[in-house]
């Protein structure tokens, strides 16, 4: 038990800070703030994008 309390606290006061700032923002698992909705948002943005921006590849599909 002890080891597992060790190892949320080194996560959360050590590793967290480090790894956070270098992720981007589409990157939203087990990301306090972001989660499935924020996922989703991301994903239907960028199919949005990429269909403006290769709306001429995608007709003779």
């Amino acid at each position: 038990m002890q080891d597992k309390v060790i190892n949320h606290l080194v996560a959360r006061y050590i590793l967290y800070p480090v790894i956070m700032p270098c992720l981007i923002d589409q990157n939203v698992a087990s990301r306090k703030g972001k989660g499935t909705s924020k996922g989703l948002k991301y994903a239907k943005e960028y199919n949005r994008k990429c269909k403006i921006k290769y709306k001429d590849a995608l007709e003779w599909c």
